[in-house]
């Protein structure tokens, strides 16, 4: 079976006799009385489609932070030793 037709929205995009017949050729238990959506997901986890990996959580910005702790200036303005500049 081709990897495109295992997508979500081709599968979603069938009738159920379709998506139950998909589901028995891959061993896939189902009762009569599954919904597409139930059939869907069972397809795309017995495949493996829904095992990809989750996005990557971002680091907060440098700015971010600073104007969190009130600094207006952004981290590349600040100095870089931690005595206070003289006005």
């Amino acid at each position: 079976m081709a990897a495109e037709a295992l997508e979500k929205s081709a599968l979603e995009s069938k009738d159920k006799d379709q998506l139950m017949a998909i589901a028995e050729a891959l061993g896939v238990k189902t009762t009569a009385r599954a919904s597409k959506a139930t059939l869907v997901e069972k397809i795309l986890e017995k495949t493996g489609a829904n095992d990809a990996p989750a996005p990557k959580a971002r680091a907060p910005k440098a700015e971010k932070a600073s104007a969190e702790s009130g600094d207006d200036r952004s981290a590349n303005d600040k100095p870089k030793n931690d005595k206070p500049q003289a006005d």
